[in-house]
């Protein structure tokens, strides 16, 4: 059982106020012997209604007292007088209906209220936890396609490196030799991937940026942008040589920075 669901359902308040059957006033008391929640919600309920009623409870007044006193007093007086007495105080009694009703009726509406007021705040409290769990679902969504796109992203470079019809070309550090990485080209297509394996990081306001030895000369492959997976490139026919070299964020026409990897295909 959902302890708070069964808290903030009404059947507490309606139990204090005693519109509940008898089996379900027992299943109540199950709870509220079973769950100390339910006990101290169901305390808490019954100590706020009687304190309210308390404080509006009305004590008779004292000629209704002295006259009671009078009528015990009095055990021998005739059945006239008794009669009448009782007309009297019914007279009497009629007006102290009314106000009690009233009270009555006022006691209840704020019993009503503080319900109300109650239930709302529950509410409010339900709606907090819907919004969490709704920027939950976001955050887990945000996640999800995160990894999805990533596990694309690994199918589809699989498929490359599985396809005979691309060249695997392994470009080797130059001045830094520790430097690594790869391009997968097929000569068919001319379609060209890259993917930097060990590259020395970048100075601010650089960029790698690949280049194709075609004839001799270098054909801009386009800059390279950092991070795992193959990235496509330019495509190309002809090549002999892949290099990158390192230039200034954006790129060049043609390779003014040292080279940082070479590759023979």
């Amino acid at each position: 059982m959902n302890i708070q669901e069964y808290i903030s359902s009404g059947v507490l308040e309606a139990y204090v106020l005693g519109t509940l059957t008898e089996q379900e006033c027992n299943e109540v008391e199950v709870n509220a012997i079973k769950y100390p929640e339910v006990k101290a919600e169901l305390d808490a309920i019954e100590n706020a209604m009687n304190a309210y009623v308390k404080l509006h409870s009305m004590e008779p007044s004292d000629g209704i007292k002295e006259k009671i006193m009078e009528q015990i007093d009095g055990g021998g007086e005739n059945e006239t007088r008794i009669r009448k007495m009782r007309m009297e105080e019914e007279e009497r009694r009629d007006p102290r209906n009314k106000m009690i009703w009233s009270v009555a009726a006022s006691v209840l509406l704020m019993i009503s209220l503080t319900i109300n007021i109650y239930l709302s705040s529950r509410t409010i409290n339900a709606e907090g936890y819907v919004h969490e769990l709704v920027a939950m679902k976001a955050k887990r969504d945000s996640v999800l396609k995160s990894v999805r796109a990533q596990y694309n992203q690994a199918q589809a470079d699989l498929a490359v490196l599985k396809d005979p019809m691309y060249k695997m070309v392994t470009l080797k550090g130059q001045a830094d030799t520790s430097a690594k990485a790869m391009v997968c080209w097929c000569p068919d297509d001319k379609t060209v991937y890259f993917e930097a394996d060990k590259m020395p990081e970048l100075p601010k306001g650089m960029q790698y940026q690949l280049w194709a030895m075609v004839d001799g000369k270098p054909v801009n492959e386009g800059v390279i942008t950092m991070g795992t997976g193959l990235h496509k490139m330019n495509s190309v026919a002809g090549a002999t040589e892949f290099a990158v070299t390192m230039e200034k964020e954006g790129g060049s026409d043609t390779p003014h920075g040292n080279m940082i990897v070479l590759g023979n295909i």
